[in-house]
Protein backbone atom coordinates (compact mmCIF):
# COMPACT_ATOMS: atom_id res chain seq x y z
CA UNK A 1 0.00 0.00 0.00
CA UNK A 2 2.90 1.99 0.87
CA UNK A 3 4.61 1.76 -2.32
CA UNK A 4 1.41 2.41 -4.70
CA UNK A 5 0.62 5.49 -1.96
CA UNK A 6 -2.67 3.59 -2.03
CA UNK A 7 -4.63 4.51 1.66
CA UNK A 8 -4.99 1.64 4.00
CA UNK A 9 -6.02 0.71 7.74
CA UNK A 10 -4.40 -1.55 9.61
CA UNK A 11 -5.99 -3.72 11.75
CA UNK A 12 -3.26 -5.23 14.46
CA UNK A 13 -3.06 -7.46 17.36
CA UNK A 14 -5.37 -10.61 18.45
CA UNK A 15 -8.38 -8.28 19.85
CA UNK A 16 -8.60 -6.82 16.59
CA UNK A 17 -8.25 -10.09 14.63
CA UNK A 18 -10.65 -11.67 16.48
CA UNK A 19 -13.78 -9.46 15.10
CA UNK A 20 -12.43 -10.39 11.58
CA UNK A 21 -12.46 -14.15 12.09
CA UNK A 22 -16.35 -14.20 13.68
CA UNK A 23 -16.83 -12.61 9.68
CA UNK A 24 -15.35 -15.10 8.16
CA UNK A 25 -16.67 -18.39 9.79
CA UNK A 26 -17.11 -21.39 7.69
CA UNK A 27 -21.25 -20.59 7.52
CA UNK A 28 -20.68 -17.19 5.80
CA UNK A 29 -17.46 -17.23 3.71
CA UNK A 30 -17.33 -19.05 0.94
CA UNK A 31 -13.13 -19.43 0.69
CA UNK A 32 -12.49 -19.30 4.94
CA UNK A 33 -9.49 -18.85 6.06
CA UNK A 34 -8.04 -21.62 8.78
CA UNK A 35 -6.85 -19.62 12.17
CA UNK A 36 -3.15 -21.20 11.86
CA UNK A 37 -2.68 -18.71 8.96
CA UNK A 38 -4.17 -15.80 10.49
CA UNK A 39 -1.69 -16.36 13.51
CA UNK A 40 1.29 -16.78 11.90
CA UNK A 41 1.20 -14.28 8.53
CA UNK A 42 3.04 -11.37 8.44
CA UNK A 43 2.29 -8.80 11.05
CA UNK A 44 -1.51 -10.31 11.39
CA UNK A 45 -2.47 -9.45 7.57
CA UNK A 46 -5.72 -9.93 6.52
CA UNK A 47 -7.87 -9.05 3.23
CA UNK A 48 -11.10 -8.80 2.18
CA UNK A 49 -12.85 -9.51 -1.18
CA UNK A 50 -15.91 -10.25 -2.90
CA UNK A 51 -18.19 -12.03 -1.92
CA UNK A 52 -17.16 -12.49 1.76
CA UNK A 53 -13.50 -13.90 0.80
CA UNK A 54 -10.52 -13.81 3.35
CA UNK A 55 -7.24 -13.96 2.06
CA UNK A 56 -4.50 -14.96 4.96
CA UNK A 57 -1.82 -16.70 2.82
CA UNK A 58 0.57 -14.29 1.70
CA UNK A 59 1.09 -15.49 -1.34
CA UNK A 60 -2.24 -15.22 -2.37
CA UNK A 61 -2.79 -11.75 -0.83
CA UNK A 62 0.65 -9.93 -2.23
CA UNK A 63 -0.57 -11.37 -5.85
CA UNK A 64 -4.07 -9.88 -5.33
CA UNK A 65 -3.13 -6.29 -3.81
CA UNK A 66 -0.20 -6.33 -6.91
CA UNK A 67 -2.89 -6.94 -8.98
CA UNK A 68 -5.16 -3.70 -7.52
CA UNK A 69 -2.64 -1.51 -7.14
CA UNK A 70 -0.60 -2.01 -10.22
CA UNK A 71 2.20 -3.95 -9.01
CA UNK A 72 1.61 -7.11 -10.82
CA UNK A 73 4.66 -8.09 -13.47
CA UNK A 74 4.00 -8.43 -17.00
CA UNK A 75 2.15 -11.40 -17.83
CA UNK A 76 5.09 -13.56 -19.25
CA UNK A 77 6.73 -12.57 -16.25
CA UNK A 78 4.29 -13.94 -13.99
CA UNK A 79 5.13 -17.22 -13.38
CA UNK A 80 8.29 -16.42 -12.42
CA UNK A 81 7.19 -14.60 -9.66
CA UNK A 82 4.70 -16.85 -8.68
CA UNK A 83 7.80 -18.96 -7.99
CA UNK A 84 10.31 -16.32 -6.50
CA UNK A 85 7.98 -15.16 -3.84
CA UNK A 86 6.88 -18.59 -3.01
CA UNK A 87 10.72 -19.42 -2.21
CA UNK A 88 10.75 -15.68 -0.32
CA UNK A 89 7.78 -17.21 1.78
CA UNK A 90 9.13 -19.92 2.33
CA UNK A 91 12.46 -18.57 3.52
CA UNK A 92 11.08 -15.93 5.71
CA UNK A 93 8.94 -19.07 7.02
CA UNK A 94 12.38 -20.91 7.64
CA UNK A 95 14.07 -17.97 9.19
CA UNK A 96 10.89 -17.64 11.59
CA UNK A 97 10.44 -21.34 12.86
CA UNK A 98 14.05 -21.21 13.93
CA UNK A 99 13.27 -18.76 16.62
CA UNK A 100 10.26 -21.55 17.91
CA UNK A 101 12.46 -24.87 17.60
CA UNK A 102 10.65 -26.79 20.52
CA UNK A 103 7.37 -24.94 20.46
CA UNK A 104 6.31 -23.84 17.19
CA UNK A 105 3.16 -22.07 18.04
CA UNK A 106 4.47 -20.23 21.27
CA UNK A 107 6.79 -17.15 21.86
CA UNK A 108 10.32 -16.87 21.00
CA UNK A 109 10.66 -16.02 25.35
CA UNK A 110 9.63 -19.24 26.55
CA UNK A 111 12.08 -21.11 24.66
CA UNK A 112 15.39 -18.34 23.99
CA UNK A 113 17.97 -21.60 24.75
CA UNK A 114 16.96 -23.53 22.15
CA UNK A 115 15.89 -20.68 20.05
CA UNK A 116 19.24 -18.75 20.20
CA UNK A 117 20.80 -22.17 19.22
CA UNK A 118 19.00 -22.83 16.36
CA UNK A 119 18.72 -19.65 14.93
CA UNK A 120 22.61 -18.88 14.93
CA UNK A 121 22.35 -22.29 12.87
CA UNK A 122 19.79 -21.28 10.42
CA UNK A 123 22.35 -17.61 10.15
CA UNK A 124 25.23 -19.89 9.35
CA UNK A 125 23.66 -22.46 7.25
CA UNK A 126 20.36 -21.89 5.54
CA UNK A 127 20.02 -18.37 5.45
CA UNK A 128 23.30 -17.86 3.21
CA UNK A 129 21.86 -20.69 1.00
CA UNK A 130 18.73 -19.44 0.60
CA UNK A 131 20.51 -16.07 0.41
CA UNK A 132 22.53 -17.27 -2.41
CA UNK A 133 19.43 -18.55 -4.46
CA UNK A 134 18.20 -14.77 -4.01
CA UNK A 135 21.58 -13.47 -5.26
CA UNK A 136 21.14 -15.64 -8.54
CA UNK A 137 17.37 -14.18 -8.91
CA UNK A 138 18.96 -10.51 -9.07
CA UNK A 139 22.05 -11.29 -11.03
CA UNK A 140 20.10 -13.04 -14.35
CA UNK A 141 17.09 -10.45 -13.91
CA UNK A 142 17.16 -7.75 -17.32
CA UNK A 143 16.51 -4.87 -15.32
CA UNK A 144 17.36 -3.13 -11.66
CA UNK A 145 13.79 -5.02 -10.16
CA UNK A 146 13.50 -9.10 -9.36
CA UNK A 147 11.24 -9.34 -12.27
CA UNK A 148 10.00 -7.14 -15.77
CA UNK A 149 11.26 -3.81 -15.47
CA UNK A 150 9.20 -2.08 -12.73
CA UNK A 151 8.53 -2.16 -8.99
CA UNK A 152 5.74 -5.44 -8.69
CA UNK A 153 5.18 -7.08 -5.40
CA UNK A 154 7.67 -9.45 -5.68
CA UNK A 155 10.37 -6.37 -5.06
CA UNK A 156 7.97 -5.55 -1.91
CA UNK A 157 8.21 -9.09 -0.54
CA UNK A 158 11.85 -9.48 -1.23
CA UNK A 159 12.92 -6.23 0.21
CA UNK A 160 10.94 -6.67 3.12
CA UNK A 161 12.71 -10.53 3.94
CA UNK A 162 16.39 -9.05 3.22
CA UNK A 163 15.64 -6.18 5.80
CA UNK A 164 14.49 -8.65 8.47
CA UNK A 165 17.32 -10.68 7.48
CA UNK A 166 19.78 -7.53 8.05
CA UNK A 167 18.13 -6.72 11.46
CA UNK A 168 17.93 -10.05 12.70
CA UNK A 169 21.17 -11.48 11.65
CA UNK A 170 23.16 -8.65 10.89
CA UNK A 171 26.88 -9.87 12.01
CA UNK A 172 26.08 -12.92 9.21
CA UNK A 173 24.56 -10.43 6.92
CA UNK A 174 27.48 -7.88 7.07
CA UNK A 175 29.99 -10.87 6.83
CA UNK A 176 28.23 -12.69 3.29
CA UNK A 177 29.33 -11.56 0.20
CA UNK A 178 26.23 -11.00 -1.74
CA UNK A 179 26.64 -7.58 -3.89
CA UNK A 180 23.86 -7.60 -5.50
CA UNK A 181 21.00 -8.17 -2.63
CA UNK A 182 23.19 -5.52 -0.41
CA UNK A 183 22.85 -2.71 -3.54
CA UNK A 184 18.51 -4.20 -3.85
CA UNK A 185 17.97 -3.05 -0.69
CA UNK A 186 19.15 1.06 -0.82
CA UNK A 187 17.58 0.92 -4.26
CA UNK A 188 14.32 -0.53 -3.43
CA UNK A 189 14.31 1.97 -0.74
CA UNK A 190 15.10 5.08 -2.84
CA UNK A 191 11.49 4.73 -4.21
CA UNK A 192 9.97 7.97 -3.54
CA UNK A 193 6.84 6.50 -1.83
CA UNK A 194 8.62 3.98 0.07
CA UNK A 195 11.67 6.26 1.08
CA UNK A 196 8.70 8.69 1.96
CA UNK A 197 7.44 5.92 4.11
CA UNK A 198 10.90 5.23 5.69
CA UNK A 199 10.85 8.48 6.81
CA UNK A 200 7.61 8.96 8.65
CA UNK A 201 6.96 7.59 11.88
CA UNK A 202 4.28 4.69 10.29
CA UNK A 203 7.72 2.72 10.22
CA UNK A 204 7.65 -0.13 13.03
CA UNK A 205 10.85 -1.41 15.06
CA UNK A 206 11.97 -4.76 14.28
CA UNK A 207 10.98 -6.91 17.22
CA UNK A 208 14.55 -8.39 17.70
CA UNK A 209 13.07 -11.96 16.92
CA UNK A 210 11.50 -14.19 14.61
CA UNK A 211 12.11 -12.24 11.27
CA UNK A 212 9.84 -9.84 12.57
Amino acid sequence: FEAAEHPYTEIDGPTAIQSQLEKCSIAEAPLPPFVEDVVHTWFWLMVSGPDGIYLTQMSAILAQIGKKLNLYPNPTDEYKAIQIVASILEYHAEGRASFHPKYFTDTYFIQVDEADIASAEFANGRMLEWLEKFEKVLRNSDSDFVVSSKLTYCDIALYHCLCATKAQFPTAWENATFPYLKAFIPRIAAVPSLAAYLASDRVRTWEGNSMI
